[in-house]
């Protein structure tokens, strides 16, 4: 027997906690990433765990099922990764020179640093991702059983979720 469909979820809380606090909120990370993205940003600046600490919010920085501190259970899907430096820089990091991929990509200028391979920055955001399940009929099952589980234990809370993650904040609020 194994459980399986299981997330990672770390809490932190501000100190000295305020009378009044302000709703918690859950943290959802896209494709082949995890909570700890939301601490810092990859060229070291403070993430948003930080800010919304900074005005009394608790946080949760959660991994996906099958994402790094959750565990995949081997014949449950597939697991996959994200790509090769040269895409992840085409996808996420460089899109303005991405051979012109979409017409919007030129407008994309907020990535500090090259967004390529050998700058530094980009080096620690392509060392950050992880393996996930490339099933996603799987993945949306226990993501959407996972997170509605959560929200249940937390209560009122703000879900913040993105790219690939965009919709388990909504399956948390309509199972």
């Amino acid at each position: 027997m194994a459980m399986i469909g299981q997330i990672y979820v770390e809490k932190l809380s501000p100190k000295p906690t305020p009378a009044n606090p302000p709703l918690p909120i859950i943290f959802i990370a896209g494709a082949a990433q995890t909570g700890t993205n939301f601490l810092d940003t990859p060229d070291g600046r403070p993430g948003w765990a930080s800010y919304f600490i900074s005005k009394g919010h608790t946080v949760y920085l959660s991994d996906q099922p099958a994402r790094g501190r959750s565990f995949w259970f081997p014949g449950q899907g597939s697991i996959g990764y994200i790509g090769s430096p040269n895409s992840v820089s085409d996808i996420f990091t460089d899109v303005a020179n991405n051979d012109n991929q979409w017409p919007q990509a030129k407008l994309h200028t907020q990535w500090p640093g090259t967004g390529r391979i050998g700058d530094s920055t980009f080096d620690a955001f392509y060392k950050s991702q992880m393996q996930f399940q490339t099933d996603r009929f799987i993945s949306e099952e226990q993501n959407a059983q996972a997170y509605s589980a959560l929200v249940d234990l937390v209560g009122d809370c703000y879900i913040i979720s993105h790219s690939q993650a965009g919709a388990y904040g909504i399956f948390s609020q309509t199972l």
